[in-house]
């Protein structure tokens, strides 16, 4: 499962120098960790009055492993949470991910009110592509998302609507939004449609894919038209990036408190791209066309209440144009990994697509 790391690193360099991490590691030198049995001496280098350490729990993400860990540090103890880079992962891409995230909790969450696990410490090694992040642990503060009884996960779907909200508004009246590295937004957007349209152009022939979808496809690479779309998009901010249900957790005492975890893909975006990719990715279509509206009000109500001006109609455009970024995102996502699920997001998103009527008049909506 390894991955090319650029012309200076491949797979068999890049599992030594994580091997020389490791023995470094266990000589009691902090490194970033890669493996569990280095977290005991990143623990040590994070906490210098570390006396003991318990493993709670370890665990896989997409990206990264965890571990829970229970700290006892100067007759104290504390419980963390360690994100760390998978020992087989020599990807350049995801490891400029974990960096983001670690630059985001480090520099610019704390300028925020959203609740979100303060960073407790983080090590990186350009030369091994490994990292970690250490945060406070929300295990015992808060619940996720998903353990809330259904009726009323159902009843509060309207405050994870209105924390994306209060995220967007807060970045988009706050000054170090141009301090962000993604900012400004105008210098992404050239690159951004130069990346679509490649994808639009590659390997369509492998790919399963309905003659609606190519003919959206044809359409979208006629000169102009992604430019055209995409300057819809006047609202920016900063955006989390993967805004779901599974980033946000309740606060056991207060269900009211939302936290919201894991920025890795956050960055200086258009309003739009995570509200669709909330409402259409994550909704399917009976839940998203029943709560669709009244849920983009409530994102609306709360930008008023910052007194951000935009009204429904430039809402609604600022959607569609996230629709559409969605859609191509997810054609790249179908064509690097080739899966029924994300064949079935693709459909999803093109449904969306035709029913908010973004590239209409075009006949093939017929």
């Amino acid at each position: 499962m390894g991955h090319l790391a650029g012309d200076h690193l491949n797979t068999v360099s890049g599992s030594l120098g994580v091997m020389l991490s490791a023995v470094k590691s266990w000589a009691g030198h902090p490194e970033p960790v890669a493996y569990p049995l280095m977290l005991k001496s990143a623990m040590k280098g994070a906490f210098p009055d570390l006396q003991r350490m318990e493993l709670l729990r370890l665990g896989e993400g997409e990206r990264a492993d965890y571990a829970f860990l229970r700290l006892q540090v100067s007759g104290t103890s504390r419980e963390v949470f360690v994100k760390y880079r998978p020992a087989d992962d020599f990807s350049e891409k995801h490891f400029k991910r974990f960096l983001n995230e670690i630059q985001y909790l480090r520099d610019f969450a704390p300028l925020l009110s959203i609740p979100h696990a303060a960073l407790l410490g983080y090590q990186q090694s350009e030369a091994t592509l490994k990292a970690h992040l250490i945060l406070e642990s929300l295990e015992d503060r808060c619940m996720h998302w998903s353990d809330l009884p259904e009726p009323e996960r159902f009843n509060r779907v309207h405050q994870v609507m209105r924390l994306m909200g209060e995220f967007h508004a807060q970045w988009m009246l706050h000054p170090a939004l141009k301090q962000h590295p993604s900012a400004p937004w105008g210098d992404q957007i050239h690159r951004l449609i130069f990346k679509h349209r490649s994808c639009l152009q590659q390997g369509r022939e492998d790919l399963n894919l309905s003659p609606e979808l190519l003919r959206v496809a044809d359409h979208l690479l006629n000169p102009g038209v992604l430019e055209g779309l995409f300057a819809e998009a006047r609202k920016v901010t900063l955006c989390h990036g993967d805004f779901h249900f599974g980033q946000v957790m309740v606060d056991r005492l207060n269900w009211d408190r939302l936290y919201l975890i894991d920025y890795e893909h956050s960055c200086v975006s258009p309003v739009g791209f995570d509200l669709a990719h909330f409402l259409v990715i994550r909704f399917n279509w009976f839940e998203r066309t029943r709560l669709e509206h009244e849920l983009l009000q409530q994102y609306l109500q709360v930008l008023h209440q910052h007194g951000i001006a935009l009204s429904q109609e430039e809402l609604y455009r600022e959607y569609r144009v996230g629709i559409l970024h969605n859609f191509l995102l997810m054609w790249a996502r179908y064509q690097r990994e080739p899966e029924p699920m994300f064949h079935e997001l693709l459909n999803r998103l093109f449904v969306a697509l035709q029913e908010h009527q973004v590239l209409q008049p075009e006949p093939f909506f017929g």
